[in-house]
């Protein structure tokens, strides 16, 4: 929902401006404030990516360890939505590579919006 990520947005700007006012020693100025909250906006994109990095994770290995685990339920539908498009593609076989698949697109894609912030102010 929008008020979830307006507040992740924002706590990434906050997160920001601490990180740019401990590093200087000021706070950011008034003509890096758009770059800020477009690093912002960026940067919220990565903790989404790396939650889904996480949960993928997680949720591979229980299903080798222990797929009856009382966390599996939450897991499978929270992954559901972006594993399932994957399997789509994939041809059938005795493994399921679609969370492999779905780690390396979102490393890539981690890899392209840190190389994009970096770019934006260097953070």
């Amino acid at each position: 929902d929008w008020t979830s990520l307006v507040c992740a947005w924002l706590s990434a700007l906050v997160y920001l401006v601490l990180l740019w006012l401990v590093a200087i020693g000021a706070l950011i100025p008034a003509a890096l404030l758009p770059a800020a909250m477009g690093s912002a906006l960026i940067m919220t994109a990565k903790w989404a990516l790396n939650l889904v990095v996480w949960l993928t994770l997680i949720q591979a290995v229980l299903s080798w360890v222990n797929p009856m685990a009382p966390m599996m339920p939450l897991l499978q539908s929270l992954t559901a939505p972006l594993l399932d498009p994957i399997r789509r593609i994939l041809p059938r076989t005795s493994i399921d590579f679609s969370p492999l698949i779905l780690l390396v697109a979102a490393q890539i894609l981690l890899m392209v919006l840190a190389r994009l912030s970096y770019g934006m102010m260097g953070v």
